[in-house]
């Protein structure tokens, strides 16, 4: 009986028609007429294979793989293992030691074929994990400074770390919870609207006099008496003059 041992293939089909997410080969130790033959569809080893669970990885046409045989039975081929090639080099995580060349085998990644990334890198003082699009969104995760950053491919970020929360947008608005203070900062205005009311402070029920309604009252108004102590105002002071959105305490 010939032993085929693992072999290496060149994946030719990946749709097949059952969904079970087999793959049909090309055994490149083939010669001849025999070098263009596909295999029977293959069945692809998984970290993981549960009804309704467990990973999809599936390779693409093209990718080259390492093939054993059930049984030793060719026509019934399992692919084993995905093998990076001179034309089929690895990811990149940009990040200091793809691909081990700090000599310190920091990096652990996963890279898909539109450049979405997640990333976990144990580099000592960089601990930390990385998921990222192919836009530049991402979220990281900084185990070492215990720091999380939501940020978006415009430059809008959220921050959290230990201290604070801040909340930052690309033109440098914001704003940002620490401690017992919450600051807020505008490049140009603060407006705030609601259907209901403001309160400003604990307890809030007194009504803010409006400014401009007040001043029109205010340079209107004439105190009218002969003697003695000044009457009342000609036009008195009216909730018309009072905010009924706003309260203070």
């Amino acid at each position: 009986m010939t032993d085929f041992g693992l072999v290496r293939a060149t994946v030719t089909d990946n749709e097949d028609p059952d969904l079970l997410g087999r793959v049909r080969v090309r055994y490149q130790w083939l010669g001849g007429p025999s070098a263009q033959q596909q295999s029977a569809w293959a069945r692809v080893a998984r970290p993981q294979s549960h009804a309704g669970a467990g990973d999809w990885f599936l390779p693409e046409v093209g990718d080259e793989v390492l093939v054993g045989f059930e049984f030793n039975r060719v026509e019934a081929p399992i692919v084993l293992a995905s093998l990076f090639t001179d034309q089929s080099a690895p990811p990149k995580s940009d990040l200091e030691g793809d691909h081990n060349q700090n000599g310190k085998n920091n990096l652990r990644f996963l890279r898909t074929k539109a450049g979405h990334l997640l990333c976990f890198d144990d580099l000592e003082g960089r601990e930390s994990i990385r998921l990222q699009d192919s836009k530049n969104n991402r979220l990281l995760i900084e185990s070492h400074s215990g720091k999380v950053t939501l940020e978006d491919s415009s430059g809008n970020r959220l921050c959290l770390d230990n201290e604070k929360i801040s909340l930052e947008d690309k033109n440098g608005n914001g704003f940002e919870l620490q401690g017992a203070e919450i600051r807020i900062r505008s490049s140009s205005s603060v407006k705030i609207e609601t259907a209901s009311r403001v309160e400003i402070g604990k307890g809030a029920s007194e009504a803010l006099v409006k400014g401009d309604s007040f001043m029109q009252l205010f340079n209107a108004h004439t105190h009218p008496t002969p003697r003695g102590p000044s009457g009342p105002p000609q036009v008195p002071m009216t909730p018309a003059q009072l905010s009924q959105k706003v309260k203070t305490a």
